[in-house]
């Protein structure tokens, strides 16, 4: 009898020490993670965000690429500016050697009469104004190609980065406006993407319309100035040949008058 109790109580003794160790098991694995549910605005505001990055990327790229293709237009206007202003300076100091030259070896010491000496230098004097305002009339032309010239440009610039500016702003209504329609129903979400869709595309339309008026600004301000310029270029030249063949006239009339004096 008292080894069944003692049996017993050993029996008790055990199953109480196992008890804390039952009960800490239960509570290990009875505990779980729910995660949340990801709500329809969660959902909205996802797509937008992730639309968002790939916008503010698109629109930097562009900015970059607008950036480098006027540097580069610039740098090679400047550089044609640069070697034509060598050229005309080139040929004109060749000119001019040319022409002293050609005096030099043209003594005034081989003319023995006193006027036709003075109608040479009248010559001479009548061809270095003539050569000297044509220059000054083709650099005045060519510096009133550059006044208009370069404002055109500076206006094409503005206008399109009015248009880039639009272009944005019309695309952020809309995404704003199509944000508001993100959590309806499925004919509403429809629609909203329709809607959007139809803005962006009406937003480039509109940006497409404004850089060819810009451009077409920009066209038609420097082809007229050109014509202006070649006008007057035309012009100078022809008056240089006048000029130069009045003193040629009023030159031979003298050596003609020299030789019935002799």
């Amino acid at each position: 009898m008292k080894k069944h109790i003692a049996l017993a109580v050993t029996a008790s003794m055990a199953l109480s020490s196992l008890l804390p160790l039952a009960s800490f098991a239960q509570e290990t694995t009875t505990t779980t993670t729910v995660a949340p549910k990801v709500t329809v605005q969660q959902k909205c505001d996802q797509r937008l965000a992730e639309y968002q990055v790939r916008l503010e990327k698109a629109r930097a790229t562009g900015d970059a690429r607008l950036v480098r293709i006027r540097e580069t237009y610039d740098a090679s206007a400047q550089k044609r500016e640069t070697v034509a202003n060598a050229k005309l300076t080139a040929r004109r100091a060749e000119l001019d050697a040319k022409q002293t030259a050609n005096w030099a070896e043209r003594n005034l010491k081989g003319f023995k009469s006193e006027a036709l000496k003075t109608a040479v230098l009248a010559y001479r004097d009548a061809l270095k104004a003539a050569i000297e305002t044509r220059r000054t009339t083709i650099d005045a032309a060519n510096a009133a190609f550059k006044n208009v010239q370069d404002p055109a440009l500076t206006t094409r610039r503005a206008a399109v980065d009015a248009a880039i500016k639009a272009r944005a702003a019309a695309i952020d209504a809309a995404l704003a406006t199509w944000k508001t329609s993100c959590t309806g129903t499925n004919d509403q979400i429809k629609a909203a993407n329709a809607a959007f869709k139809t803005a962006v595309k009406a937003a480039r339309d509109t940006y497409s319309k404004a850089i060819d008026t810009a451009f077409a600004a920009y066209k038609t301000s420097v082809k007229d100035a050109k014509t202006t310029r070649d006008n007057a270029v035309k012009a100078a030249n022809n008056a240089f040949k006048a000029a130069h063949q009045k003193a040629l006239d009023t030159l031979k009339a003298a050596r003609d008058a020299a030789k019935t004096t002799k």
